[in-house]
């Protein structure tokens, strides 16, 4: 038996999948959206939180030009490597392809290194939206790669921290780079 709070959310769950479809809405008076009622809640387009094959960086050709053609900075304890990708050759479902590495020198232990890696793909994972709605609204396909460079693990907290300003200097640098392209 559902509670009502957790029928309604599966109510809005329902108006924002319609809307995604152009589909019906319905409305907490049971009457379908149109011009005259107003729908349950506005429209939203939802963010999967999700880090597929396809958002990851796997050739080797597209590696190389990335860190032969790509501008960089840092924020520590990030190294961030960029380049605008050819529309041609980007995948089309997805705006940013990147690849996390951590530094064998500086963590020895690999299963140190993992770990690292795995807390900069949460927080680049909960955060790329971000940075997703900019690159949808201007049809650009980045490469990105993400390196860290503090040499000692740090708190989760922080690194997430880090990743929304780094993901906020990834959107102006890459806004310069489209106005750049005489748009």
């Amino acid at each position: 038996m559902l509670t009502v709070e957790e029928y309604w959310l599966l109510v809005e769950l329902k108006v924002e999948n319609a809307l995604l479809y152009q589909t019906s809405i319905v409305t907490k008076d049971n009457k379908t959206a149109g011009d005259s009622s107003e729908p349950l809640c506005r429209p939203l387009v939802t963010m999967s939180y999700t880090f597929k094959k396809e958002e990851r960086l796997c050739s080797k050709r597209r590696i190389d030009g990335l860190f032969h053609n790509g501008s960089s900075f840092v924020l520590y304890p990030y190294r961030i490597v960029f380049t605008l990708a050819e529309p041609a050759e980007s995948t089309a479902s997805v705006p940013v392809q990147c690849i996390l590495s951590v530094s064998k020198r500086r963590f020895k232990r690999a299963v140190d290194r993992n770990f690292i890696k795995r807390r900069m793909r949460e927080a680049y994972r909960l955060q790329k939206s971000f940075l997703y709605d900019f690159l949808h609204e201007h049809s650009l396909h980045l490469l990105v790669a993400f390196q860290y460079v503090g040499k000692e693990k740090l708190p989760s907290a922080q690194l997430h921290q880090r990743m929304l300003q780094v993901l906020g200097k990834l959107k102006d640098e890459s806004s310069k780079l489209y106005l750049e392209m005489d748009h």
